[in-house]
């Protein structure tokens, strides 16, 4: 599909308008937002055999460098080298917050705010966030096919 084909609903050329209908709109948004997935799944699609060949010449490389003994290795092109990432995940949720208040290992996790629980807390406290925390809201638009579930 080639985009300068078809007219984007919704955007029309500059100069006067006559403004649009409610339907008109969320029609617009409809086939706009449809559009955008159509587009990204092909490209998606279109990306997904040079992802192939890269992660072949990663895994390459990858024994290359093992192979060899070092960290890095410089060709005329540029340079591979591997980083290590780390990564950790909860497989259970209760052991992992059990040990952490019973041996106080409060540095093995991330703060944050849950914001349900704040504005939880909010309610309960007359308007009052716990001492250190911001609360705010906000509004957006969310469109949706008729039928379709939230």
């Amino acid at each position: 599909m080639d985009n300068k084909e078809q007219p984007t609903p919704g955007v029309s050329a500059p100069g006067p308008q006559k403004p649009l209908t409610l339907n008109q709109l969320i029609d617009s948004y409809v086939q706009l937002r449809d559009r955008k997935r159509a587009i990204e799944s092909q490209h998606k699609e279109a990306l997904k055999p040079y992802n192939e060949v890269l992660d072949q010449i990663e895994g390459q490389l990858l024994e290359m460098i093992q192979r060899a003994g070092v960290q890095s290795m410089a060709g005329t092109g540029g340079t591979a080298y591997l980083s290590t990432k780390k990564r950790a995940t909860i497989k259970d949720g209760a052991a992992f917050q059990d040990y952490v208040i019973d041996n106080e290992a409060w540095h093995l996790t991330d703060w944050r705010a849950n914001a349900n629980a704040v504005f939880d807390h909010i309610q309960d406290h007359h308007g009052s966030p716990p001492p250190g925390v911001n609360a705010s809201t906000f509004t957006e638009v969310n469109v949706r096919r008729p039928g379709d579930k939230d």
